[in-house]
């Protein structure tokens, strides 16, 4: 496991896929990434190319640099700047083009239902793939009593943190086969799986 959700260097999720691939036999790897992030270390996804390494990246688009924008939101008054779109001076490329570029099977999702369906689909596929997660930048979540989980209030497309429901997939994939390993913020230990999310607990018990 390669685990960087507290400190969130950027431009951490495409070497650490490959050094955990490599280190780990070449096994499947699950790299999850955010669409700011991956710019920082574009070039890796050709070293994974030619390596032949089977990593599965799953890039989170949520249009920008989205950590900035909610301390911007909450202390800033929203005075963007540097953030994405809306602030008006910082654009991403259209990462189906990139990911076709460099010659990966892309895929894509808009909704929850189309992210359920898109990663069972994924990750039966041998070898790399790129498939973008496209997510709402504004969410609304609630804690339960309880089951002491996160929920989020339906906004339209993938919710930042149905992220949540996008790991719980990879977590049923990983304690199906063991041999995989994932570069996300889990525990793997051994036959159970305990998902950690930002220092909250979601679900009740392991798998």
């Amino acid at each position: 496991m390669a685990n960087n959700s507290a400190v969130a260097s950027m431009g951490y999720g495409l070497p650490a896929a490959i050094g955990t691939c490599i280190g780990g036999g070449r096994r499947e790897t699950i790299c999850l990434e955010g669409d700011g992030s991956i710019m920082m270390n574009l070039q890796e996804l050709q070293t994974i190319l030619t390596n032949k390494l089977p990593i599965k990246i799953f890039l989170i688009n949520n249009s920008g640099y989205h950590s900035i924008r909610i301390t911007q939101t909450n202390l800033f008054n929203k005075n963007f700047v540097g953030i994405g779109p809306e602030s008006g001076d910082l654009s991403f490329p259209e990462y189906r083009k990139i990911a076709e570029a460099f010659g990966y099977r892309y895929y894509s999702a808009h909704s929850n239902e189309e992210m359920k369906k898109t990663v069972t689909e994924v990750l039966t596929i041998e070898g790399p793939v790129f498939t973008e997660i496209f997510t709402d930048i504004v969410v609304v979540i609630n804690l339960t009593k309880e089951t002491d989980a996160l929920r989020v209030t339906p906004m339209g497309r993938c919710q930042m943190l149905t992220l949540s429901n996008l790991t719980h997939l990879f977590l049923h994939h990983v304690a199906d086969r063991k041999e995989s390993f994932l570069q996300l913020p889990v525990v793997y230990l051994g036959e159970k799986v305990r998902l950690i999310l930002h220092g909250v607990r979601t679900g009740a018990e392991p798998f």
